[in-house]
């Protein structure tokens, strides 16, 4: 039975009561974090310095989840209205009520939060540089997945609600382009006229499950998900994409008939166009598959590239490792740019990766880009790379990881340290994973140098972080 009510000390709190509470920080879910007589309370949408009355909604031993009914004091950072109208049915961006500097300050202090708390450093004795801003922060994204859904017998399409798989439909979103949304809206007015069915997670019936969007420097990709084996009206949709929105490139339809809340299935289904992307960051350039990842702010990536070359310094002759490399995209920027400066450059590169399409699409990428002296792997860092080193007789000069938000496990941390590599290069997208990992570094020979940050998604709370080790 869920708890209706808590003691604090000799008083109550009491579940669906009011109470006035002053915030004190945020979360990087955008939840307010105040509290009764220290009793913490969490209320999304409220910020630090502001005074409020809230509604207990959710009462635990540890904390209690509160609603908003008034605001009393409001925060100086607080928008007069919030920049996106979607906001904040959508889950997709909590921060649309802040001002965007202190947007940036937030994650800064948030990175410097997670590295204090769970890392266990000093951050007195780090060099920090505040998070990086994007000039105009709206319309950065170059991939938009929407779901289907359902409303009154009218498919719409939009993004899931915070912390649920209900879908909201939207008109107008910030971080949308104009081409998304005329893309977005041809393909939901087709499937309206042929009148498909949408899918159903409780059921798993339904053929409709999700449509992606996705850009290159000048190539639009569209993808749609279906639960089926096959498109019912290719053809026409074929035609009807053609005639409404000419600036596609390639058109797919994807299978994905598991119960899964995973977008994409395994096998994609062209109809017509490019069977790949063509993308760039600065000068190097890339081809990206339907299904690969690439980073989604192209803008803001090339800045999260020239810290990670500037941190890097490279010399000449050094042999650097590219750890979950994907597609080469960091290693290949890192030692393009490096030969730009130093044509006869020696440089070489190695990349590991799990997945083989990628460490293939990494060679195909290296090739397109002029580069040699590069060889990429494909497998488990932690036994890859010991032999890598012994079939090049050399341990590393530079070690650049870009793990997932899960960050590096015990084992690959141990291959890191055991290189021997003088220099290395932590890129992550969760902070409190990568202070966890640096703190395992740490303790293994490393010190903490330097930390930047780049603000890859404005109104999100997420952020990119780029920390610099040495040996110590």
């Amino acid at each position: 039975m869920k708890p209706y009510y808590n003691f604090i000390g000799d008083k109550m709190l009491v579940k669906n009561e009011n109470y006035i509470i002053d915030i004190e920080s945020v979360t990087q879910e955008g939840m307010g974090v105040g509290r009764i007589d220290g009793f913490v309370v969490f209320t999304y949408g409220l910020l630090p310095g502001e005074k409020a009355q809230v509604k207990i909604i959710k009462l635990t031993k540890s904390y209690a989840i509160g609603k908003l009914t008034e605001l009393l004091s409001a925060s100086p950072n607080r928008l007069a209205e919030p920049a996106c109208r979607a906001y904040p049915r959508c889950g997709g961006c909590c921060f649309c009520h802040v001002d965007y500097k202190s947007q940036l300050d937030f994650k800064t202090q948030y990175v410097k939060d997670c590295l204090e708390r769970i890392g266990r450093l000093d951050v007195h004795s780090i060099e920090f540089v505040s998070t990086f801003g994007m000039q105009e922060p709206k319309e950065y994204r170059n991939k938009y997945t929407y779901v289907f859904t359902e409303n009154n017998g009218k498919i719409d399409c939009g993004f899931y609600a915070a912390n649920s798989h209900r879908v909201v439909a939207i008109d107008g979103c910030i971080v949308e382009t104009a081409q998304a949304r005329l893309t977005r809206l041809a393909v939901t007015e087709f499937v309206n006229i042929k009148n498909l069915s949408v899918y159903n997670e409780i059921s798993g019936k339904g053929l409709l499950r999700n449509l992606m969007v996705r850009f290159g420097d000048t190539d639009v990709c569209v993808i749609v998900v279906i639960n089926g084996k096959k498109f019912p009206f290719t053809n026409e949709l074929i035609s009807y994409m053609r005639e409404k929105c000419p600036w596609i490139t390639s058109l797919f339809v994807n299978i994905n008939t598991i119960r899964t809340n995973v977008v994409l299935g395994e096998t994609f289904h062209l109809l017509y166009g490019k069977s790949y992307m063509d993308a760039s960051i600065g000068s190097s350039r890339y081809k990206v598959s339907p299904q690969a990842f690439f980073q989604i702010n192209p803008l803001q990536t090339k800045v999260l590239y020239d810290k990670v070359y500037n941190l890097s310094d490279v010399q000449d002759g050094e042999t650097v490792y590219d750890l979950f490399c994907g597609a080469g995209t960091i290693g290949i920027y890192v030692k393009n740019r490096f030969l730009s400066e130093n044509p006869d450059s020696k440089l070489r590169l190695i990349g590991v990766e799990y997945v083989p399409e990628a460490v293939e699409n990494a060679k195909e990428n290296a090739a397109l880009n002029g580069l040699d002296n590069c060889s990429f792997y494909a497998g488990d860092a932690t036994v890859v790379t010991p032999q890598i080193i012994a079939k090049e007789q050399k341990m590393p000069d530079l070690v650049i990881v870009d793990p997932p938000r899960s960050g590096l496990d015990e084992k690959l941390l141990d291959t890191v340290c055991l290189t021997g590599a003088k220099r290395v290069v932590y890129v992550s997208c969760n902070p409190s994973t990568m202070a966890r990992d640096v703190k395992y570094l740490t303790a293994g020979g490393y010190c903490v140098k330097k930390v930047e940050m780049v603000d890859m998604f404005p109104w999100t709370g997420h952020v990119e972080t780029v920390v610099y080790l040495t040996q110590k």
